[in-house]
């Protein structure tokens, strides 16, 4: 039964890659989004940019 209820809760807690991925994508065009747009801070701007590369994020789908 244990073993049971243990394989139940870790498969709830699943989030497949393309869901993973998919959610990386969107924050870091909100983030971006809001540091350009909102704050108009090129310096966050800048670090945002840079994290998405250093992510390997595909900057097509951020723009």
């Amino acid at each position: 039964m244990g073993l049971i209820q243990t394989l139940q809760s870790r498969l709830l807690r699943y989030e497949s890659t393309a869901l993973r991925d998919r959610q990386a994508h969107f924050s870091a065009a909100r983030n971006l989004a809001r540091a350009q747009f909102l704050l108009g801070e090129a310096e966050l701007s800048q670090r945002l940019w840079q994290d998405v590369a250093d992510r390997g994020l595909d900057v097509e789908r951020i723009e």
